[in-house]
């Protein structure tokens, strides 16, 4: 693990993400693509978190909460 330890995001980084969390066209569709610059990649990788708990209510409302992206009552 040690090999990880400066790792970076990077474009790749994340798109390998995306693709393992099974929502890289959802993203692509949102932001036009998935290979944006890395000052973007914490703004895409909350969504992609965010979209991958959407599918239960009560489970997105918590991510989002953690997130901070909105306050839902």
């Amino acid at each position: 693990m040690r090999s990880s330890y400066r790792l970076d995001w990077t474009p790749a980084l994340l798109h390998l993400l995306l693709e393992e969390l099974y929502i890289e066209d959802e993203i692509a569709e949102l932001f036009g693509s998935t290979n944006h610059p890395t000052e973007t990649i914490p703004q895409i990788i909350a969504v992609a978190i965010a979209l991958r708990h959407s599918w239960q209510i009560d489970d997105f409302y918590r991510i989002i909460r953690r997130l901070k992206l909105v306050r839902v009552e």
